[in-house]
């Protein structure tokens, strides 16, 4: 387009960004510090910088006793508790009470087999051998509790959880993460320099670990062999890393000042302009956007992760299920009431009978 030779190599010390003792730089990124010494075109790229870390492990580490617990939220094994300590103790009553009950040996109470520790222990084994309104009514809910927890508890178990603990700088400093950077580049200046409260936080936690780097290889090994620890660094930089083979690493965002990767010019270049017009045509013409998802987007080589979100079963969602066996529960107690009544009037016309049969003709 502006028919000019170039060449391209990597720079030989593995550096940019800074001015070295003697005045000279040892490479080039835009910044205000650079716009004095050197003319820049308009980015042909813009980015923001990104935070690298590991990525968080399967929740298969967990201990089973946290895992069980995950398909119900708390107040749902709270009520499931409270559930178990009702169906004990009016077991127990309606069968007392009830004139249809199973009774000790002289007719009265309650028989051994339905004791208070035997409604307990029914309560919680299930194991009633009649069909009763509310053994029926607590075998439906039993029947809803056991397959809810059944299939939320197998999604616990198989799906991987690939939520990171830290998806921010707010997590960072929430955290106990060790900080990296690369030395003498545009983002451990902005920190050094900023009077932000975070950043100088952030600041503070880079020169306590003493981790500045003088290479981005050395920087991602670090992240890799270090637990706990980050990168912040070049947001398309760090996005390339992760989607490469071990794909044991992530990039989630990190700062949001936008930044833009141009070309340098010495001071007072005459083409300076013709370059910055070729660069935004061509992004006009979606040449660049094309050429970076051919290099970034285009070239992911680790699996495609599906990020499924597990739900804890929530009380409200039960809600029905606890509907349901309180209603058992008033129709049993009612039906007790109404087989109390019902007996205490086969006895009146018994006695009547006797009274009857007793008196001389």
């Amino acid at each position: 387009m502006l028919h000019f030779s170039y060449e391209i190599y990597l720079s030989p010390d593995g550096q940019y960004g800074a001015i070295t003792e003697n005045g000279t730089w040892n490479g080039m990124a835009i910044s205000e510090v650079r716009e004095k010494s050197f003319d820049f075109s308009v980015p042909f790229m813009h980015y923001t910088d990104d935070i690298l870390l590991k990525k968080r492990s399967s929740d298969e580490g967990k201990s089973f006793n946290t895992q069980f617990m995950q398909p119900f939220q708390d107040d749902v094994w709270l009520a499931t508790l409270v559930t178990l300590v009702l169906i004990s103790v009016s077991t127990f009553a309606l069968n007392y009470f009830s004139p249809y009950g199973y009774k000790d040996k002289n007719g009265q109470g309650t028989s051994e087999d339905f004791s208070f520790i035997n409604s307990v222990w029914f309560a919680w084994s299930c194991m009633l051998q009649q069909g009763r309104i509310l053994a029926g009514c607590y075998w439906f809910c039993i029947l809803i509790w056991v397959s809810t927890y059944t299939a939320n508890l197998a999604a616990f178990l198989t799906v991987k959880n690939t939520q990171q603990a830290i998806k921010n700088l707010e997590d960072v400093l929430r955290s106990s993460y060790k900080v990296g950077v690369r030395d003498e580049t545009t983002v451990s200046e902005f920190f050094e320099a900023s009077q932000y409260d975070q950043h100088r936080k952030i600041w503070h936690r880079i020169q306590t670990g003493n981790n500045k780097f003088k290479s981005t290889p050395q920087a991602i090994q670090w992240v890799r062999e270090t637990e706990e620890s980050l990168f912040i660094y070049d947001g398309p930089i760090l996005r390339h890393v992760a989607n490469q083979p071990p794909c044991d690493l992530v990039s989630v965002p990190g700062l949001s000042t936008a930044k833009g990767y141009a070309l340098a010019f010495q001071a007072g270049a005459p083409n300076v302009s013709e370059f910055s017009l070729a660069i935004l045509r061509l992004n006009e013409q979606g040449f660049l956007g094309t050429l970076e998802r051919k290099w970034w987007d285009n070239t992911n080589n680790c699996p495609v992760e599906k990020t499924t979100k597990l739900t804890r079963i929530s009380l409200k969602s039960m809600l029905g299920v606890y509907i349901v066996l309180g209603v058992g529960m008033l129709v049993a107690f009612f039906t007790m009431i109404g087989e109390i009544l019902w007996n205490r009037r086969q006895k009146r016309k018994l006695e009547t009978v006797s009274e009857t049969n007793r008196e001389p003709r």
